[in-house]
């Protein structure tokens, strides 16, 4: 299974934001979620520190989501 590429695949087609959470829409999507331990514990309270502070997703994530 290959990973999601960046420049060649649009994040929403793999995945969606639950708050803090990133969910896989793809097998893409699950594997690259699983490499790179996207929900991992620590990256889970950053995240939910970000969302709380409303520093996540930033106004330039949000734009790029919805392409």
């Amino acid at each position: 299974m290959r990973l999601y590429h960046p420049r060649q695949d649009h994040w929403s087609e793999h995945f969606r934001l639950n708050g803090a959470q990133i969910i896989p829409l793809t097998e893409i999507g699950e594997a690259t979620l699983q490499l790179l331990d996207l929900n991992g514990s620590d990256r889970l309270l950053l995240r939910r520190a970000l969302v709380k502070a409303a520093r996540y997703p930033c106004v330039e994530a949000l734009a790029y989501l919805r392409e």
